[in-house]
């Protein structure tokens, strides 16, 4: 009954300031424990990403720099053959990119499903926490999937379009739009719901039309809170890379700048600050946008929970009347029914 009413607390008629104070609520009551649990999981995952990218960044910079740009252009499909490298180390970003989001999100919607059912987000070591997302890892995996392929087919149709008038890419703008809003709810009916992949895209589509303006208002707002924060943690990262274009700059004047021997160590960390800022920030819009979603499909969800709640009652009552019918039953058997006047 307890988790009846708990859900019958969530799954209720929000307006839009009561989806995102109750979003920003949760982070409030929940944070130490998102926190720490989140650690485990973003801290290599935010090493490992700055690792990729810096690694990536020096690849590039090292082939379009001028004297490398010089002595490939003499050479006929040498720069061809500089791209190889790009290209590999940008796979390995994507992958490093693509588990770390699949596995990260999985926790997150984890810690979300807990919330729900209890009110609050446990504490939980993580092999618990482990236990309980494991399987939402390979679901997040193929909804990474699934909007991939979906973007690429609308990319697809734009520049079919674009390519016949370059006009009618503007139509395919407001589809675009419409879409990127659409899939903010998505997540929520497959990995909330646990409902196949397909039904989750199309409920999204029919639950999140008649609420768009609120989804997309939702996503703005809690985009620029988001956005500020984003900002802010990855000015170290743009230090350094204003640092490597005076270097640059240096070595084509002929001159040899001395860096110091932490430099590489450095820049490692403030890109991994940025990783991990951008990651933990995708919280902030998630959360209000969870009350949102269980504002949108409450509707289902009441009826649902009131045949549950009138089930519960039906179910008490008959254990009431079996447990009345035991002792009746005990007391004629050891006699203490039985009262001779």
């Amino acid at each position: 009954m307890e988790n009846i009413e708990q859900l019958s607390a969530f799954y209720k008629r929000r307006g839009f300031t009561g989806r995102l104070f109750g979003g920003y609520m949760l982070l409030e009551k929940n944070f130490s424990t998102i926190l720490r649990t989140g650690s485990f999981v973003l801290i290599p995952y935010a090493i490992v990403m700055a690792v990729s990218l810096v690694w990536l960044f020096d690849t590039i910079q090292t082939v379009v720099s001028p004297a490398n740009m010089a002595a490939w252009m003499q050479t006929p499909g040498a720069f061809a053959d500089a791209l190889w490298p790009v290209a590999m180390q940008g796979l390995v970003c994507f992958l490093v990119l693509l588990i770390g989001m699949c596995v990260w999100q999985a926790l997150v919607f984890g810690m979300f499903r807990k919330y729900v059912e209890l009110g609050y987000v446990p504490s939980m070591k993580m092999k618990a926490w482990f236990s309980w997302m494991s399987r939402d890892i390979w679901r997040y995996f193929l909804y990474a999937l699934f909007s991939l392929f979906f973007w690429i087919v609308v990319e697809a149709i734009l520049y079919m379009l674009v390519t016949v008038n370059g006009w009618l890419g503007l139509v395919m703008l407001p589809v675009m739009l419409y879409c990127a809003v659409i899939f903010l709810l998505f997540p929520y009916f497959y990995m909330i719901e646990r409902e196949t992949l397909w039904d989750a895209f199309l409920h999204a589509f029919r639950k999140g039309t008649p609420t768009w303006g609120t989804t997309f208002s939702i996503g703005l707002v809690a985009g620029i809170i988001v956005g500020v924060f984003t900002l802010i943690c990855s000015m170290p990262m743009y230090v350094t890379v204003l640092i490597d274009n005076l270097v640059a700059k240096s070595i084509i004047d002929g001159n040899v700048p001395e860096l110091p021997s932490y430099y590489v160590a450095l820049k490692i960390l403030c890109y991994a600050i940025y990783v991990y800022a951008g990651a933990l920030g995708m919280v902030f819009v998630e959360s209000p946008l969870l009350f949102h979603y269980a504002s949108v499909v409450s509707p289902d969800k009441e009826k649902m929970l009131a045949d549950a709640r009138a089930e519960y009652e039906r179910l008490k009552a008959e254990r009431a009347r079996q447990a009345a019918e035991k002792e009746r039953e005990a007391a004629i058997r050891d006699g203490a029914a039985y009262k001779p006047w």
